[in-house]
């Protein structure tokens, strides 16, 4: 259930007010693509390394 919660808070930040004019299939992909990109960066050591932020 958080990772569909984070999902849906990734698709109210890129599908807002300002960004209307998305498509939910582009909306949809943007968010796919940020959730891999959010992976990809917890596998780097600075990710490891950096005190507790994110």
């Amino acid at each position: 259930s958080s990772a569909s919660e984070r999902n849906w808070s990734t698709y109210g930040w890129l599908h807002s007010v300002k960004r209307n004019r998305l498509t939910s299939a582009r909306a949809e992909k943007l968010v796919a693509v940020h959730s891999v990109l959010r992976l990809i960066d917890r596998k780097t050591p600075e990710y490891k390394q950096t005190p507790a932020l994110r």
